[in-house]
């Protein structure tokens, strides 16, 4: 019988164990999205920085010297967000630390990702525990959401609410898409795992994989995570050439328009279904920009957003949000320097064949338009979209640096 776990893989000194431990902890950090609370997940992801500080902070801060380096358009944009946030906190020292916090979290993931994931084989192996992960969490959501509770995702007041971070239903929505474009974009490396290790159940695991993401994303009933997935996928196959594929999804789409207006009668119903209000969201939001049109609030001042008697602190659009922080000098600066890093992304699509992170650019795009407010966040689901893809760019960066052999 085969060995599960090769002897070889095990470290022989102190630096070599420390750096599977942190290994492991990132496989943690990126597996637990789907099922750990927040303290707890973000406690794992402290003592992950923790420890690569402690062992490798000589190359961490390599990589922050090349990140800075090839990435200047960007940095400036660091910068400048930085400055506008502490100079609009001077009076609290406090909110000075939280906008430091804030901003140097997910600078330190895209950091110390390339320090563990130093080979194509290592990130295709992180996003393959990503899927293993979400598929595990989805088999149990599901029984529970379907068996246990008897509940119906046609239904509008079934939303999927169930373990961890799933509280929340558009969360849910993002994190199982996201394991839905992940898993094409690594299909042959999850294919391959299981002809290794469990050979007689490969065929029927592959099929059963993307149906638990789409039914989690459908129980989720994120309007926004299955808009951005149609898009995204849609991405995937044009970029393939896949061509009847398409067609037959755009029949598949117009099928569920036409349940959907069965279900509700009218599809404005199921558009208004759970209370979003957008519209009165984004305007509110935007009359709390034009309060400083020019520089924004800086980060640590709550946007909140009243309307039809709810109050929301997201304006619910990355673009506003980083508007109404920021001002329209940011807003520019970020659309600036965000389209060098999705062009960079692009280019490395040609040279490493990984469609993965463009893919998950595009999602980001659509998702953000309807979701988030902002890129400086603790660790957060949007980190896919956006920290994730820049790690990948610093880390093909450092490859074209190191001597061909």
């Amino acid at each position: 019988m085969k060995a599960i776990i090769n002897a070889d893989i095990f470290p022989k000194d102190l630096k070599s164990c420390l750096g599977l431990l942190g290994l492991v902890s990132l496989a943690g950090v990126f597996v637990g999205f789907f099922f750990i609370e927040k303290p707890e997940h973000r406690i794992l992801y402290y003592f992950f920085v923790a420890l690569s500080l402690a062992v490798f902070g000589k190359t961490v801060l390599e990589n922050a010297k090349l990140f800075f380096k090839e990435n200047k358009l960007f940095s400036l944009f660091l910068i400048y967000a930085f400055f506008v946030s502490i100079i609009q906190s001077l009076n609290q020292w406090e909110d000075v630390w939280n906008t430091f916090r804030l901003i140097i979290l997910p600078l330190l993931f895209v950091f110390i990702l390339p320090v563990y994931l130093n080979s194509q084989k290592k990130w295709e192996n992180i996003l393959v525990a990503f899927i293993i992960g979400g598929l595990a969490v989805g088999l149990y959501a599901l029984f529970d959401y379907f068996i246990i509770d008897g509940k119906n995702f046609m239904l509008p007041s079934n939303r999927y609410k169930g373990i961890g971070r799933m509280d929340n239903a558009n969360i849910a929505g993002f994190l199982y898409s996201t394991a839905w474009i992940i898993f094409w974009t690594k299909k042959q490396a999850v294919q391959d795992l299981w002809q290794e290790y469990l050979p007689k159940f490969s065929k029927f695991l592959m099929y059963i994989i993307p149906l638990v993401f789409l039914l989690m994303v459908m129980a989720s009933q994120s309007r926004n995570a299955v808009l951005a997935s149609v898009v995204a996928t849609g991405f995937l196959l044009l970029y393939n050439k896949q061509y009847k594929v398409i067609f037959g999804l755009s029949l598949a789409v117009i099928s569920v328009v036409g349940v959907v207006i069965w279900q509700y009668g009218d599809f404005s119903d199921f558009l208004s279904r759970g209370n979003n209000f957008r519209f009165g969201i984004w305007q509110d939001s935007y009359s709390v920009w034009q309060e400083n049109f020019i520089f924004g609030t800086g980060y640590q001042r709550e946007i909140v957003a009243k309307f039809a008697g709810y109050t929301w602190s997201s304006p619910h659009n990355l673009y506003l949000g980083i508007g109404c922080y920021l001002g329209i000098v940011g807003l520019l600066f970020f659309i600036a320097a965000w389209s060098k890093m999705i062009f960079k992304n692009i280019q490395a699509l040609k040279i490493s064949k990984d469609q993965t992170f463009v893919t998950l650019i595009v999602f980001g795009l659509v998702f953000s338009l309807f979701e988030t407010h902002t890129i400086f966040l603790n660790l957060s689901y949007e980190w896919f979209f956006f920290w994730l893809p820049i790690s990948y760019t610093l880390y093909l960066d450092g490859q074209k640096r190191m001597p061909s052999k």
